[in-house]
């Protein structure tokens, strides 16, 4: 979530159309804190503060101004929720063992098959199994 310490800016953007605008007034707290990137941006001047992913927001008051609607925030961030990266990573590493699950119990039905009926063939099981599970982690 992208935002600005100067309560201008936000009323500006808010205020670009002839719709009615929405302006969150975040009121930070010493750990509930964003990051100040305005050595960064391409506009330093905006004062542009990020905040993590899965931040909540919290209403604690409102008022009408105009045609702009200001709404006082306090916000809450996540500091136990996983990045998307381990998001990610977690679930491929739950797919690869699922893969390599699926594909042992495969070898076992075809080596019990293959004991079972001799000149039955059942690599190709495996080798559709074996590319399934490919095209699933890639």
């Amino acid at each position: 979530m992208s935002t600005t310490a100067h309560l201008e800016v936000a009323t500006d953007y808010a205020s670009t159309s002839k719709a009615s605008g929405v302006v969150f007034r975040i009121q930070q707290g010493t750990v509930n804190r964003g990051a100040d990137i305005s050595w960064f941006s391409q506009y330093p001047h905006e004062q542009e503060i990020l905040f993590a992913p899965l931040s909540s927001l919290e209403v604690r008051s409102h008022r009408i101004d105009g045609n702009l609607v200001l709404l006082e925030m306090e916000i809450s961030i996540n500091l136990t929720s996983l990045t998307i990266e381990a998001v990610i990573h977690k679930r491929k590493k739950l797919l690869r063992d699922l893969c390599e699950q699926i594909q042992v119990r495969v070898a076992e039905t075809a080596r019990i098959r293959q004991s079972e009926r001799p000149r039955a063939d059942s690599s190709h099981i495996r080798r559709e199994c074996t590319s399934h599970c490919q095209r699933l982690l890639s």
